[in-house]
């Protein structure tokens, strides 16, 4: 490598957990931001995982926020985010790739996202109850035979 010269990095996800705390990181992910209609959609290409906003900016947030909360969702359901670690549809790729540099972005987001999945004190142990006292069943009245 020369002098000056920058080393292509590519993309990596790290999941480190001790017990309900959980950090994941994500290295640059690549997201192509096109227009599509009156918005623009991100669209992650190494995770299939997309947002929407009416700007550049809000579709930027929107996926960094939404991704974040998808992360969250996997970890608790899964434990692991492996189900999310899968690449977008042929289709995204190529729209990637064909994509004129004029009506579209192709960037690199990178994240480090810390969740703590332990039960709140105010929930553990509690039974879900139904916000009534008794269910009433109203049953038809039989029909009265001539």
């Amino acid at each position: 490598m020369m002098a000056g010269e920058k080393k292509e990095q590519g993309t990596s996800a790290l999941h480190v957990t001790d017990g309900n705390k959980h950090v994941v990181g994500l290295k640059a992910l690549r997201v192509h931001i096109s227009p599509d209609g009156g918005a623009w959609f991100a669209q992650g290409l190494e995770v299939d995982y997309a947002a929407v906003g009416k700007s550049i900016d809000e579709a930027k947030n929107n996926f960094k926020s939404g991704l974040s909360k998808t992360i969250r969702e996997h970890l608790r359901m899964h434990g692991t985010i492996e189900k999310l670690l899968q690449i977008a549809p042929q289709e995204a790729w190529s729209e990637f790739f064909s994509a004129s540099e004029e009506g579209s972005l192709k960037l690199s987001f990178s994240m480090l996202d810390v969740h703590d999945l332990t039960p709140k004190p105010e929930t553990s142990g509690k039974k879900t109850a139904f916000p009534f006292d008794k269910i009433l069943f109203v049953e038809p009245e039989p029909a009265h035979v001539k």
